[in-house]
């Protein structure tokens, strides 16, 4: 019995305006229809307490009770409160039929057709329009060529048609009225579209949902009385139906009687709202303002708790979805788990593998391959750990740019590097079994493919059930069409019902929409999201059907939802007010992406009196968000790396690293972490640099080529060999991007080769390349790999050469080591009297210089101690300008330098023996960790290991 609570529905004409001691009062009207002689009671029952209690109060006063009536409620949740609270205040008693305006217009008539049918219709009738003269109304030029114009149009079309269902219209019935129009020939052409439309629906067996409504709504059985509980607004045509059925209506308006000219006769707000003034809360609450909806969602909690309110005496809501999802998080973690029903749930589960195939099924490219494995779904289809295979994709495409599985076959013919090409074998495989499930899914048996491809995932997904009904209702159009399988995945999944939010265990809390906010009874009222565009709601955005065409129609417009927004905030402020309780209504300056926001016109409908103070509350200047915040890290909740095992060997290119940040040098080097790019189109950095390097090498260590004294002969074998090079990398699909890089890497090779000539010219020649050399230091053995090795056919001087594609240190010594002033700061990691600092004579004066890296005087030490020589290091820039690509020598670069360099070295090496990775560097010229540390400050996020 408890499930079927029931309530008196037909209304006492006789009843007193005291006869249940609550102050209600009767405001009757009468209407003369065609056919009858029709009663709409009008019913103000007042705001001195919250609506909700109100009419289930009155709901319960009626002393006959029948079961054959029918309330109206906005919406569902409103239902279930008036239940609830009949229920609390009389136990088991009958009721009448619940339902809301929309659930009315939604008539579950196996003869209509889905939406998903109507948009197939739509784009089947607007794919054969392609080059008619129907069509050439609608779009100008060729436009409706390109892209996936028809689908796109189809969804609009159905939008368009749900709008004017409001009103029991047609598409030919708005281009009828609107024959006078700018816009007639364009109207006409959609209803002659529409008339195909709905031909091609009829031979499906089927009506549409718009010709339906057009015949007449349908009334629940039996029904005897009708009560519209709190309702603000109707669509036109259900008020028609509702007048024409000829029975009892009760319109219970939560309004006192003295407001009864800002009604029209179905009890419904007029636009007369506009112009109402709004109290606004004083001593019973507050209006205030903040910069996000965050700081909204942490400044609503802090009312909460300063004002000791109990939870079954809050009523929380929020007109923006955004911060109706914050407010649920921010209380959520406060310790009291909220719901938030209106929140978007992002696709989940079967829907969102379904996607990602879809996606794979139209574009077989490694990127969608990448999201396919992130799935666990896809194990069942590949037979293959998910994560394994995906570490191993992105290992190749962050070091090959492979965009396709055929860019992959054809590096694995071509490369060199053995680990990476098992790998590229192992994905390769992954494709193919993928490929041939995508071959299943191009057959004639859509449906049967589909539901095969859903039996390997060996799923029991809470979706399934639903995904199998879809498929027998649309297994017949699906193996008709000549569609592809992507396309019917993607209506499928437009139109399975939508995913709702996870209830939270044991919740204590929901965050009300807007029109349900008015039938919750809690005394303390918290109403966020108050900004402009939410309330009052606002269709500026609708392609189709403007502000004034909608008046025409008579359609809801702007205007009437400006009304029914005043009248429902007033209606709520009012009846806490009147009965003891709190208000307090709250905006945002920005949204979450920083965009601006404005207050309601609501909270500005006020009278000339109010409007100062008003705006400048709503309008005051406000600080950063975090400017009152301060950041505090539990002893047991900072971020601590995993431990590591100190190297035995160091890189003579890493030092710059521990130089620069220890701490930073741990992730990178130690932890192997860096960011990728696998969906790059084009060379990064790293790529273009790599390719130079590789043409560079292959022409040092080409004994010929390296002996050729003529630029053009140069340039012309450099070009060559990046030619082959190019070829093999790309075959014959060159990325745009890469064509543009390579003329800019051809420009700089011809200048290399100038510049090549001139050192031959000078007897310097090239004695080896990419020369691996491993030197020991006090506590590490130092690795090396020199790009190039010169000696001058005269002196018999050596330089060390490192090829150098980016950075903007004009002096190969500037970027070794920095010159110290008495502004200078050093780095937080590095004292005075560490060896990073060292002192020599610079001219007369002794100067004091800190190292930033060690790379080439290291160099110069593993040839120093194979060959007993002081080699002079240099960096071979090859830069963007003709003035960047050049030889620069270190040229005072002698064995004070090489020993405080070493010395430096061995106190880097005794440092990382020590696991002495702290303190953090605040401010390194590059940080590609920057993301770790959350827009925060490293010691907020690491605590201690910041500090000395």
């Amino acid at each position: 019995m408890a499930n079927h609570i029931h309530v008196l529905v037909i209304p006492n004409q006789n009843l007193s305006c005291n006869s249940f001691g609550k102050g209600f009062c009767f405001h009757n009207l009468s209407k003369m229809t065609d056919s009858s002689f029709m009663s709409i009671q009008r019913v103000f029952i007042g705001w001195n307490e919250p609506f909700g209690r109100l009419a289930a109060d009155w709901l319960l006063s009626q002393k006959q009770g029948l079961e054959d009536s029918l309330v109206l409620v906005p919406t569902a949740q409103s239902a279930r409160q008036l239940r609830q609270r009949m229920a609390q205040g009389a136990g088991a008693v009958l009721s009448p039929h619940f339902s809301t305006p929309g659930a009315l217009m939604h008539m579950n008539d196996p003869e209509i057709a889905p939406d998903w049918l109507e948009i197939v219709a739509w784009q089947e009738i607007l794919e054969h329009q392609t080059g008619s003269e129907t069509l050439s109304c609608l779009f100008s030029g060729s436009a409706h060529t390109r892209g996936e114009w028809a689908g796109d149009l189809a969804s609009e079309m159905l939008a368009l048609r749900r709008s004017l269902q409001d009103n029991g219209l047609m598409i030919r019935d708005l281009a009828r009225r609107l024959s006078s129009s700018p816009e007639a020939a364009r109207w006409e052409a959609l209803a002659r579209v529409e008339s195909k439309v709905e031909s091609w629906i009829r031979k499906q067996g089927q009506c549409s949902r718009s010709e339906k409504i057009k015949g007449g709504l349908v009334m629940p059985s039996q029904t005897q009385s009708i009560i519209l509980a709190g309702i603000t607004e109707l669509p036109p045509i259900t008020q028609h139906y509702l007048i024409e059925s000829g029975l009892p209506i009760t319109a219970l308006i939560a309004a006192p009687e003295s407001e009864k000219e800002r009604f029209n006769d179905m009890g419904l707000p007029n636009e007369s709202w506009t112009q109402a003034f709004i109290s606004w809360p004083d001593s019973n609450g507050a209006v205030s303002v903040t910069s996000d909806p965050k700081q909204q969602a942490h400044q609503a909690r802090r009312l909460i708790a300063t004002n000791q309110t109990q939870i079954h005496d809050l009523t929380l809501g929020s007109a923006d979805v955004e911060t109706g999802d914050l407010l649920a998080e921010e209380l959520s973690m406060a310790g009291w788990p909220t719901y938030h029903p209106a929140s978007i749930v992002p696709q989940h589960g079967l829907r969102r593998w379904l996607l990602t195939w879809k996606q794979w099924l139209l574009q077989p490219d490694l990127s969608s391959l990448a999201d396919l494995l992130s799935l666990s779904f896809t194990q069942a289809l590949i037979g293959a750990d998910c994560a394994a295979i995906a570490h191993s994709l992105a290992q190749l495409r962050d070091r090959w740019m492979v965009l396709q599985v055929d860019d992959l076959r054809h590096q694995l013919k071509h490369s060199n590097h053995r680990r990476l090409k098992i790998e590229a074998v192992d994905v390769i495989r992954i494709c193919e079994k993928l490929e041939h499930w995508r071959r299943l899914c191009e057959g004639e048996d859509l449906s049967g493919s589909l539901r095969h491809l859903l039996d390997a995932l060996n799923t029991e997904d809470e979706d399934l059930a639903e995904i199998h009904s879809w498929l027998d209702e649309a297994t017949e159009q699906m193996n008709q069409s000549q569609r592809s399988m992507s396309f019917w995945i993607g209506i499928m999944i437009n139109h399975l019902s939508r995913p709702s939010a996870d209830l939270p265990d044991h919740r204590v809390l929901d965050v009300h929409g807007w029109l349900e906010l008015m039938f919750q009874p809690g005394q303390h009222l918290i109403i966020c999201g108050m900004n402009e565009g939410r309330i009052p709601t606002s269709k500026t955005d609708d392609p189709w059907l403007g502000e004034s065409t909608r008046k025409i129609l008579g359609l809801h417009t702007n205007g009437s939802r400006w009304a029914r927004d005043a009248f429902l905030l007033q209606s709520m402020i009012q009846s806490r007010i009147q009965s003891g309780g709190r208000v307090d209504l709250m905006c945002s300056r920005n949204n979450q992406k920083g965009e601006p926001l404005l207050p309601s016109r609501l909270l500005l409908a006020g009278d000339m009196k109010e409007i100062p103070s008003r705006v400048e509350i709503l309008f005051e200047e406000l600080e950063p968000t975090d400017a009152k915040l301060r950041w505090k890290i539990e002893a047991n909740a900072a971020w601590r790396p995993p431990a590591i095992e100190t190297p035995e060997t160091l890189s003579a290119t890493s030092f710059r690293d521990y130089l620069a940040c220890p701490f930073r040098y741990r992730l990178k080097h130690l932890h192997r972490m860096r960011s990728s790019e696998p969906d790059r189109i084009e060379w990064n950095a790293r790529d273009f640099g790599i390719v130079m390097h590789d043409v560079l090498e292959a022409w040092g260590r080409d004994e010929c080529a390296k002996e050729l004294s003529s630029a053009t002969d140069i340039e012309h074998w450099l070009n060559q060999e990046l030619d082959q090079r190019i070829q093999h990398a790309f075959n014959q699909r060159i990325p745009l991007a890469v064509r543009i890089q390579l003329d800019a890497m051809r420009q700089r090779l011809a200048w290399f080769a100038r510049a090549q000539e001139n050192l031959m010219m000078n007897g310097w020649r090239v004695m080896d390349v990419e020369l691996n050399l491993t030197t020991p230091i006090e506590g590490a053995r130092i690795t090396t790999k020199i790009d190039r090795i010169d000696r001058n056919l005269d002196s018999g001087d050596i330089r060390v050469i490192d090829y150098k594609t980016g950075g903007k240190e004009k002096t190969t010594c500037a970027a070794h080591r920095t010159k110290q002033n008495a502004s200078s700061r050093l780095p937080i990691h590095i004292n005075g009297d560490d060896p990073a600092i060292y002192e020599r004579t610079d001219g007369k004066k002794i100067a004091s210089y800190l190292w930033r890296d060690l790379q080439l005087p290291l160099y110069v030490h593993a040839i120093h101690y194979r060959d007993q020589q002081l080699a002079t290091p240099c960096y071979f820039k090859l830069g963007e300008t003709i003035k960047d690509v050049e030889l620069r020598p270190w040229h005072d670069f002698d064995e004070l330098d090489l020993t405080a360099a070493i010395t430096c070295a061995e106190w880097v090496s005794n440092c990382i023996s020590r696991e002495q990775f702290s303190p953090i560097a605040e401010k390194p010229r590059y940080d590609d960790y920057s993301m770790l540390w959350c827009d925060r400050l490293p010691e907020q996020v690491m605590g201690g290991l910041v500090k000395k």
